[in-house]
């Protein structure tokens, strides 16, 4: 409809992308907005400082989808709900890893696979994910859960990757590095 939205701080906002105007979308209590995911007439926020996902539909109320996520961060919307991809602890702490989660229209999570890490990003790839670790490692997980590591960031010198581009039609992957102030482009 020609609005982008975007996380800024403690709010959503959305631009007009004709207009160039901005219209700030007041999430309360956040303590940390994160991905924005767009879908099904709605628009997704990861709160990965409170452990929430918040659905904003254009022109209603802002509600609480699920809780209780240990930092969730990545969003991606499907015909049947959501799949997040968890951080584990914020900031991100290797003795608690995050996960990744199927999330219900009802708001119901169940885990999907085993995997565990600091995740960032997520993007569809087929009947696969492609999923990001913020420690450097790009994974193709399938829908079953079982993952396979496409890619090792940290070895390329990339220090933390985080959110990732995919162009499917190129099978291509853009890897940000955060702390580099860099990208990768990877060829699958």
């Amino acid at each position: 409809d020609g609005t982008l939205y975007a996380s800024h701080g403690s709010e959503l906002l959305a631009i007009d992308v004709d207009t160039r105007s901005v219209t700030p979308i007041a999430i309360p209590d956040a303590a940390f907005l994160n991905d924005v995911a767009a879908g099904r007439g709605a628009v997704y926020v990861s709160d990965t400082g409170n452990g929430r996902i918040l659905r904003y539909v254009p022109g209603g109320a802002v509600e609480v989808v699920a809780t209780d996520l240990a930092a969730p961060n990545g969003l991606l919307v499907e015909d049947d709900g959501l799949v997040v991809v968890t951080l584990g602890a914020f900031p991100p702490d290797a003795s608690q890893p995050g996960a990744i989660f199927r999330v219900a229209d009802d708001g119901t999570t169940t885990r999907l696979g085993s995997l565990s890490g600091a995740f960032d990003g997520i993007e569809a790839d087929g009947d696969a994910y492609l999923v990001t670790e913020f420690g450097g490692v790009l994974w193709r997980v399938a829908r079953d859960g079982s993952a396979e590591r496409l890619f090792d960031a940290a070895a390329e010198g990339l220090s933390s990757t985080a959110d990732l581009g995919f162009d499917p039609s190129r099978r291509r992957v853009l890897l940000p590095d955060l702390a580099g102030d860099a990208a990768y482009l990877l060829d699958l």
